[in-house]
């Protein structure tokens, strides 16, 4: 079964397989799947330090690490705020047995974009992402746990010898490199079907019917009693939006209780949805999303 983690197979084979078992532990296995995308953040950054040359930050642990890379200049803020979101869920799917599909499903495509990056960067200069596959709905491999971690663990050595056996960047190509890697990151910011991928999934996880292509306007939905829709760009009041519709209206019946919009985040740092809440029985539906950065 295609994979989108299948293009580093050849270059990069501990981070296709991280990828290709977390797709596989998405929706069956959601705690499974957010340690191995902590694992796979957690290599990217050793093995940038290997290929680079960099020395380990004083105060040596996983946010440090990724801050130094940061600091001189190897990642961008959103490729940091990546790493940190791989990380802090690792810790909370290991100490605290977390889980969440949507999670699951938000931070799989960050990987894709985050290896993407990996890949452009160590792997094949001219190398161009690809369409998003989706995640498989059920396991399609058995799982023996053992066998699992030590091939894990050897191709994780492999790779790591394989980055320290490099001859480490000089820092003018290293700045070079940063800049074009930069400029991927925000053509990739254009691929409108992943970002409406995205999005869908995780408002399905919050209970409403959703798909960008689908249920829209101007497809002639409407809202429908005893039903949840969020309908794509929907036209509202000026006083809701300046821009005189909304990405998505959320409905319960035909009530609109919620709206998003999709923005420039401030920071200038990628984008996210505003939530509008109309009906203060959804507040909870802005502490769940919280203006999450997306891209870029």
């Amino acid at each position: 079964m295609a994979s989108n983690f299948d293009f580093l197979e050849e270059k990069f084979p501990v981070l296709s397989n991280l990828g290709r078992s977390a797709e596989q532990y998405c929706y069956f296995d959601s705690n499974s799947c957010l340690i191995k995308l902590g694992m796979m953040g957690e290599i990217i950054v050793k093995m940038m330090y290997s290929y680079d040359d960099i020395a380990l930050p004083r105060k040596n642990n996983a946010a440090a690490r990724i801050n130094k890379l940061l600091h001189e200049g190897l990642l961008t803020e959103n490729q940091s705020y990546i790493l940190h979101e791989l990380r802090i869920n690792r810790n909370k799917a290991v100490h605290e047995n977390y889980s969440s599909v949507a999670d699951d499903v938000r931070l799989l495509l960050l990987s894709v974009e985050l290896c993407d990056f990996f890949m452009w960067r160590y792997g094949h200069v001219y190398y161009e992402h690809h369409d998003l596959i989706t995640p498989p709905k059920e396991m399609v491999f058995s799982v023996n746990a053992m066998l699992e971690r030590q091939k894990e663990k050897r191709l994780e050595d492999e790779a790591v010898e394989e980055a320290k056996g490099t001859p480490p960047m000089s820092r003018s190509k290293r700045r070079r490199l940063a800049e074009k890697a930069k400029a991927a990151a925000r053509k990739r910011i254009e691929d409108e079907a992943e970002t409406n991928f995205l999005i869908d999934e995780q408002l399905r996880q919050a209970g409403w019917e959703a798909d960008h292509d689908e249920i829209r306007y101007a497809a002639g939905i409407r809202p429908q009693w005893d039903k949840k829709l969020a309908i794509a760009e929907y036209p509202v009041d000026f006083n809701v939006s300046e821009n005189g519709y909304v990405t998505y209206a959320l409905f319960e019946n035909d009530c609109m209780v919620a709206t998003l919009e999709l923005k420039s985040h401030p920071s200038g740092t990628g984008v996210y949805y505003y939530v509008n809440i109309l009906d203060e029985e959804y507040e909870w539906f802005a502490e769940y999303w919280d203006e999450m950065p997306l891209f870029g």
